[in-house]
């Protein structure tokens, strides 16, 4: 499968199983009457099947990002959540004191997509108080043996030495 591909999959797969389906009874009024405004009300009989397909699609870019960071817990979250989801609105048909049962589940499933992306977040940058920067050329290192070989250079042959640099961070300029 080409990286692009891959990548659209992962990214949209949970959001449109877990954001493409109504939890509570309003939401299943409001589901049936935007698909009959559309022109589509020959799917309200389907829309169970329609909306755990969508969940099973969110579980298959779950499983997609669970081969990227190796943690279980939000496709555990999105098929317990649907479960409870689908307890809760179809064998006791989605009365209003079910709300107990499904509503847990639609929050884990919320929970689940919230978690899930969060576990891709981006690192934090190198805080500026940990790095050390070179007297003579202000190049910066995580390292001190490195500034310190810096700076002997540059006192020695006012220059740089590419070798030394190598270890150094980017700058502004270079990430750019």
């Amino acid at each position: 499968m080409n990286d692009f591909l891959k990548k659209s999959l992962t990214r949209l797969a949970p959001i449109l199983g877990a954001g493409a389906i109504g939890v509570c009874p309003l939401c299943w009024l409001g589901s049936a009457s935007l698909l009959t405004y559309l022109g589509l009300g020959t799917l309200i009989p389907a829309w169970r099947w329609l909306a755990f397909g969508l969940i099973f699609l969110g579980g298959v870019g779950f499983i997609l990002d669970y081969r990227s960071h190796k943690k279980p817990y939000p496709l555990i979250m999105l098929v317990v959540g649907g479960i409870l989801l689908y307890i809760g609105r179809y064998v006791f048909l989605s009365t209003w004191g079910t709300w107990q049962i499904w509503s847990p589940g639609a929050l884990l499933i919320v929970a689940a997509v919230i978690y899930n992306k969060w576990l891709f977040r981006k690192p934090k940058a190198h805080s500026q108080k940990a790095l050390y920067q070179c007297k003579g050329c202000g190049f910066q290192y995580k390292e001190k043996e490195w500034t310190e070989k810096c700076e002997a250079w540059c006192k020695e042959h006012l220059s740089c030495n590419i070798e030394i640099t190598s270890h150094g961070l980017p700058t502004k300029q270079e990430e750019a």
